[in-house]
């Protein structure tokens, strides 16, 4: 043995879903967090990094939380654009409660073109073969959806 820890589930589209719910309850209770420490800083606002230092996580994560907490119009950038540096100098944007009038989320020029019937289909179709797998069916539709909005 190779000494990984390996094993399969019976159904792992099943596992996938599992672990995206899981996952979606963690990021709602992120945000509500978020928006509960900005609050709470009132006019002195938070940067993403200050709520990592407060709460643990990974940056990256919190920052996409922040933008999907501002795309959503929840909270917005400091009046003044207020920076504040992190532990390794950069300067952070601070953020309060409230909407962006100015800086709202761009739309797309075209509209988005999703799968069709007869992609569903096919994707049903490949049940009980090799592609038969969450990340094959993922990586099929994540082809497709690019070639059409390209």
């Amino acid at each position: 043995m190779n000494g990984l820890n390996t094993h399969t589930h019976r159904n792992g589209l099943q596992t996938e879903v599992a672990a995206f719910v899981k996952a979606s309850k963690r990021m709602d209770s992120t945000k509500l967090k978020i928006i509960f420490d900005i609050g709470y800083a009132g006019a002195n606002g938070l940067t993403p990094d200050e709520f990592v230092e407060n709460h643990g996580g990974l940056i990256n994560t919190v920052r996409r939380r922040f933008t999907d907490l501002w795309k959503e119009g929840k909270i917005k950038h400091h009046p003044i654009l207020l920076e504040r540096k992190n532990r390794a100098g950069n300067n952070c944007v601070t953020w309060v409660i409230g909407k962006d009038e100015n800086s709202v989320p761009r739309k797309s020029k075209r509209p988005w073109l999703g799968l069709t019937e007869t992609d569903w289909e096919e994707i049903d179709n490949k049940k009980d073969t090799a592609l038969d797998s969450f990340a094959q069916g993922a990586m099929w539709a994540a082809d497709q959806l690019e070639e059409r909005n390209t």
